[in-house]
């Protein structure tokens, strides 16, 4: 006789992606959260407000509108500290769900990798955009504490291009971090080929560097005899198009290349 319907086992649990990516949220975010992250964020930004007191300290005297103070916010917060930082860190997060006892525990969950790219590229970001917004709103107090005239009326351009800069940098370290475990050595060859040197040539090839593209967006304070020649910017829009297009080839990438990735898992240890 054949058994009751109700005495078969119970069906698996169905995949769901939404559930797999919430997860993917919530362990992300955990790492935001540790006590570790918080000081480090802490001495961040204690070491933003001393560089940026320390290199603007005739800010409020400068007759041409405060331009030593926001040259220094772009030319060094948003066009060098940002990126590596953003590098770095996306880069890092990635790597750190590529080893042996991560992938024990994510990737026997059905997640398609894809799926596990993307989730983890958008969590990754916006955990980093809190940081970064906490940066940048250290930078405008310390413009407050220092009267820079017209700061309020840049604030929110050079908010708007912080948060693109840290949607692209996180990219660039998410598939540079797919291809190699040394993705900085990496990242900085890229850095000094693409941003610094063809980023200096005044010609078309020069819209290939993200730097010289937000310089060129402020060239009231960024504009210096090296860049005169450079071919003129972008608009803003044309601008925000480039660089979330940038991103989603780089992401793209990075999925691409992990569906061919070949992951090890942890040895299992006999008793």
């Amino acid at each position: 006789m054949n058994a009751p319907a109700t005495d078969f086992p119970a069906a698996r649990i169905t995949p769901n992606l939404a559930h797999a990516l919430g997860g993917i949220w919530r362990l992300t975010l955990r790492r935001f959260l540790t006590p570790g992250h918080g000081l480090a964020l802490l001495g961040g930004l204690v070491a933003v407000v001393l560089l940026a007191l320390a290199s603007n300290h005739e800010a409020a005297n400068d007759p041409a509108g405060a331009r030593g103070f926001f040259k220094w916010v772009i030319e060094f917060y948003l066009t060098f500290l940002l990126p590596v930082v953003a590098f770095i860190s996306a880069g890092g997060a990635l790597r750190d769900e590529l080893k042996p006892d991560s992938v024990d525990y994510i990737f026997t969950r059905p997640v398609p990798r894809p799926a596990f790219v993307v989730g983890k590229f958008l969590a990754q970001v916006a955990c980093a955009q809190v940081d970064y917004l906490l940066a940048f709103a250290a930078l405008v107090g310390v413009g407050m504490y220092r009267h820079v005239p017209e700061l309020m009326a840049h604030v929110p351009k050079l908010l708007f291009v912080q948060v693109l800069l840290v949607v692209v940098f996180s990219a660039f370290g998410f598939f540079f971090a797919m291809l190699t475990a040394r993705f900085v050595i990496a990242g900085i060859f890229y850095g000094a080929v693409i941003e610094l040197g063809v980023g200096a040539i005044p010609t078309q090839l020069s819209r290939l560097s993200m730097i010289h593209q937000v310089r060129a967006l402020f060239p009231s304070f960024t504009l210096t005899l090296s860049t005169a020649a450079l071919p003129p910017p972008a608009d803003l829009l044309s601008f925000t198009v480039l660089l979330l297009v940038v991103a989603a080839v780089l992401l793209a990438a990075a999925a691409g290349i992990f569906m061919l990735k070949e992951l090890a898992a942890s040895q299992v240890r006999e008793a």
